[in-house]
């Protein structure tokens, strides 16, 4: 009886199996596979989000977009975090950036992040660029919803070296027993230089006209020299000081290459490991919240101090108030000049540990 039951069982299964091919087969059983394979569609339509990707929109952004690798880095590192809040939210379009998404974004920010205004609005900068790109790229008309929310940010103050600061830094056993690092900080505290375009220095940048040391900065893609703006380029002074601490026999004890041993992250600048040396040495010395940058506001603070024309102090720091952005602008004044009229100030004969500096 039970073998029986399992060939009936069988029998009935093929018997089934049979009828539904010869239904697929027939004309009805088509129409109902057609209406099947329909609802499976507008399904699978329904359940894809509508709109333009944002990942993609993001992509082509980053792809089109020409800045210095650092900017780069910091666009890609902002957008990365908008995009992985995005999909927390189930938002994967650019329809979804809407100013209650962005408000939503900035709440996170500031309560589950812990982001101060600062942040959140060098944030909102960059995101509002990205927006701007989405509007000129055709993708969107919204307005924009990264402006226009009240952030309460005080403007950074760049705080310049007070004379103590100078003397403990120029003191510091730390800075005096690194060769390199205190012909660094030499450079920027006589030049008002930004580190980098310090930094990324090769031995031929340092020259002698004749009369004087120059210290030549300018953009230069084979070597890996970039520049911040046009005005950056120019040709300046070597101080007095680097030359009584021994700068020039270092110079000369190097190969053709860069003038200063460092390595740098890919996405950011020379200065950047240094940077970080140099901060962790000032908390040691009890110097807050300033930082290698600030070389650059001392020199700058120094020469408005004395009443150095403004023409002069920005030819010598590579800064021009009024500029059209990708003309490439001369110099209004030579590297002599430019000694004649701020060495006297920038060699800082009131920090003693300055002037006594041998190597």
């Amino acid at each position: 009886q039970h073998q029986r039951d399992l060939e009936k069982l069988k029998f009935d299964e093929e018997r089934a199996l049979n009828d539904k091919q010869v239904f697929a087969a027939s004309e009805k059983g088509q129409q109902v596979l057609s209406f099947k394979k329909k609802l499976e569609r507008e399904l699978a339509d329904d359940l894809k989000p509508k709109g333009k990707s944002l990942d993609a929109c993001v992509a082509q952004y980053l792809n089109n977009v020409q800045v210095q690798p650092g900017t780069l880095y910091k666009y890609q590192y902002f957008l990365g975090k908008l995009t992985a809040y995005a999909k927390s939210k189930g938002v994967t379009t650019i329809e979804g950036l809407g100013r209650e998404f962005v408000f939503d974004y900035l709440v996170y920010l500031r309560h589950v992040e812990k982001k101060g205004n600062g942040t959140i609005k060098n944030t909102f900068n960059t995101l509002s660029t990205f927006h701007n790109f989405l509007i000129t790229s055709g993708k969107t008309k919204d307005a924009n919803p990264f402006i226009g929310h009240n952030l309460n940010h005080e403007v950074e103050r760049r705080l310049p070296f007070t004379v103590a600061d100078l003397q403990a830094i120029f003191s510091s056993p730390e800075i005096l027993g690194d060769k390199q690092l205190c012909f660094i900080v030499m450079l920027l505290v006589t030049s008002g230089a930004r580190p980098n375009e310090i930094c990324q220095l090769w031995t031929d940048d340092i020259q002698n006209d004749g009369k004087i040391h120059t210290i030549r900065i300018v953009k230069n893609e084979e070597r890996d020299q970039t520049l911040k703006t046009p005005d950056s380029k120019r040709l300046i002074y070597l101080n007095r000081l680097l030359i009584e601490a021994g700068f020039l026999e270092y110079v000369k004890s190097r190969k053709l290459g860069m003038l200063f041993d460092l390595t740098k992250p890919s996405t950011k600048t020379y200065s950047t490991f240094l940077s970080e040396k140099f901060t962790a040495i000032l908390r040691d010395l009890k110097i807050k919240e300033k930082t290698l940058y600030c070389f650059r506001h001392t020199a700058i603070n120094e020469m408005k101090k004395k009443l150095v024309k403004d023409s002069i102090s920005e030819d010598m720091v590579g800064h021009k108030a009024k500029t059209v952005h990708g003309k490439d602008y001369p110099q209004d004044h030579s590297a002599a000049v430019l000694k004649q009229q701020t060495e006297k100030y920038l060699t800082y004969p009131q920090v003693a540990a300055l002037q006594s500096i041998r190597f």
